[in-house]
């Protein structure tokens, strides 16, 4: 599997326990049936968006929540929260990862209506 394909299946995965309700994911969570680990599966492809210089998201914002995942995992917790902070624009994990897989959903207490709308301002 291609490095970008790994990343991508990575953040499909968390994407889809944070659009399911979860606020937090483990590093001992099997992303596949084969039993591979998020957490050791998050610091694999940083390792490889590292060393083959590829970037996620704008600003790479996605590779830097996947980083902060692995930072709070790597203190020794073992669940990674979606409210943690990525940046100084306070973008939380959460926000980043679902604005990454779902580019094109409504945010929260917004309808689609509304985003449609506002698409057109």
């Amino acid at each position: 599997m291609e490095a970008r394909e790994r990343i991508d299946r990575v953040v499909a995965y968390i994407a889809d326990q944070f659009a399911g309700g979860w606020s937090s994911v483990s590093k001992l969570d099997e992303i596949d049936d084969a039993g591979t680990l998020l957490g050791k599966e998050v610091d694999a492809v940083l390792r490889l968006a590292r060393r083959n210089g590829i970037a996620v998201g704008k600003d790479n914002v996605v590779m830097d929540a996947l980083s902060t995942m692995a930072s709070t995992w790597g203190d020794g917790f073992e669940n990674a929260s979606a409210d943690d902070f990525v940046n100084d624009d306070n973008d939380t994990v959460k926000d980043v990862i679902l604005d990454h897989a779902f580019p094109d959903e409504p945010d929260e207490g917004e309808d689609s209506s509304e985003a449609q709308s506002s698409s057109f301002v």
